[in-house]
């Protein structure tokens, strides 16, 4: 009867086999993680850099206008409802105070969304201005995502231009806001400091 015991072999892994593939798999998260944890700000990286496209497209088109118009001065109403600075670039729209006197820049958050939203499709992700005239900050930046939890970027006055900061539904404590800045003497856009949440 002992025989017929010793005769049956289990079949399985080992203890060992199993401990080594756990730490195999370990290995390999371990390594794998960092990559898909940078995969969140390469995507808001794009977005910004899709809209700094459409935005340098939008002032691009602007200034030909302007040009096309024989450089009309500053102040006056060109398309986008956007009135034109002395260089030919827009400065805020035409409900607006900004450009009615030197130097012909954005005066406030309400003008820089409203250059944003003069330059861009209506299918553009949306803006929202910040009201305080201070530069944009994690807390004023906060403020306003708060207050308009569906928009995409909020746009800040900062002297000569604007900022325009990406934000997602997402967007807490310990991560990136990435922006824009935009200088309307220039009409130039570039990356704007990145923001720590």
């Amino acid at each position: 009867m002992n025989n017929k015991f010793m005769n049956n072999q289990q079949s399985g892994f080992t203890i060992i086999e199993l401990v080594v593939v756990i730490i195999l798999l370990g290995i390999m998260a371990v390594t794998a993680l960092p990559r898909f944890v940078n995969i969140s700000d390469q995507a808001h990286q794009s977005v910004r850099d899709g809209v700094q496209g459409s935005l340098q497209a939008g002032m691009g088109m602007y200034r030909g206008n302007w040009i096309a118009k024989r450089q009309p001065d500053a102040g006056t109403v060109l398309f986008g409802n956007l009135k034109v600075n002395a260089t030919g670039y827009p400065c805020g729209p035409s409900t607006g105070t900004a450009c009615d006197a030197a130097p012909f820049a954005p005066v406030n958050g309400g003008d820089c969304a409203g250059i944003y939203t003069g330059l861009m499709e209506s299918s553009s992700p949306s803006v929202a201005a910040n009201a305080d005239t201070a530069v944009a900050t994690a807390v004023t930046l906060k403020t306003v995502k708060d207050a308009n939890p569906d928009i995409d970027f909020v746009a800040s006055y900062i002297t000569g231009g604007c900022t325009y900061y990406h934000l997602t539904p997402n967007t807490s404590v310990g991560t990136t806001a990435f922006g824009l800045l935009y200088t309307a003497e220039t009409g130039m856009l570039s990356k704007a400091v990145e923001i720590a949440m």
